[in-house]
């Protein structure tokens, strides 16, 4: 791809920042971008570099449309691959201070593939829009590469005090593409509140799965834990999340191995918050 970028700052009374981009994905990528950005400035004390005007004016503009699959190589994940058809269009508006935000994406036959996982998701579809009223709003499915799928709601209100409301619902998704362990799941998941005191929960199935021990043993391997010092602090990773957790197990899930034949069943909750969970 060929990227090209032109920028130009004026001085005065009320100095300006403004970038214009171009993107041109030629013949191995059929992709085409734009962006254009203007950012205020103030003058600098004694003559000195503009600094940024919180207050001022602010405009961008980004629009891309093209496959994302080549994009993929700046995350520099070489063992997980992703790519699907997308259209982007966003503008930001407002002040530097208070922006206010607009646009849409789409995402078609998106394929996300993870092969030290072994974890597969196909066909990939994402509605996107923001508003100033509204944040984000997003719709969201997904299949296996089987015969399940999933689908997500996702809502964004308020940037000065976020809260966030996700509704999804798997039906027999399996995205496990193991010898070694398969994984069918069905049922409501979700998230609430606040994003600093999220409250996450679900009402999870597992309508058959299997787990083979002499496979993941004639791997050479056995997963490992860290195991901490006794002086060694534990820091939640959300002091706010709280959790309401069930997943149910009515049977049909089999751990197989040397000698081994058995079928499990049983229901498993996860409640409280990170700090102290029950």
């Amino acid at each position: 791809p060929v990227i090209s970028l032109t920028g130009e700052l004026t001085a005065g009374a009320a100095p300006n920042l403004s970038v214009e981009g171009k993107s041109e994905g030629g013949s191995g990528w059929r992709a085409d971008g734009d962006f254009k950005a203007r950012r205020p400035r103030t003058p600098g004390s004694g003559g000195g570099f503009p600094q940024p005007n919180t207050n001022g004016p602010l405009a961008a503009e980004l629009k891309f449309v093209g496959p994302a699959g080549p994009l993929w190589v700046l995350a520099n994940q070489p063992d997980r691959s992703f790519n699907a058809l997308v259209q982007l269009e966003a503008n930001i508006g407002g002040t530097l201070a208070k922006p206010v935000t607009r646009g849409t994406l789409y995402v078609a036959e998106g394929r996300y593939e993870d092969s030290v996982l072994g974890l597969l998701v196909t066909n990939i579809k994402v509605e996107a829009h923001s508003t100033p009223e509204l944040p984000l709003k997003a719709l969201i499915s997904a299949e296996d590469g089987k015969r399940g799928g999933a689908a997500l709601e996702a809502q964004l209100t308020d940037l000065n005090a976020p809260k966030l409301n996700v509704k999804g619902r798997l039906n027999h998704f399996s995205p496990t593409h193991r010898d070694d362990l398969v994984l069918y799941i069905s049922g409501d998941f979700g998230a609430e509140g606040p994003v600093e005191r999220l409250s996450v929960s679900s009402d999870l199935t597992l309508d058959q799965g299997e787990l083979d021990l002499q496979i993941i043993s004639a791997g050479g391997s056995v997963p490992t834990l860290r195991i901490s010092n006794q002086g060694d602090a534990l820091v939640p990773t959300s002091r706010g999340l709280r959790s309401d957790l069930k997943i149910n197990v009515p049977g049909r899930f089999f751990i197989r191995g040397p000698g081994l034949e058995s079928e499990w069943r049983g229901v498993m909750t996860v409640g409280g918050s990170t700090s102290n969970p029950s």
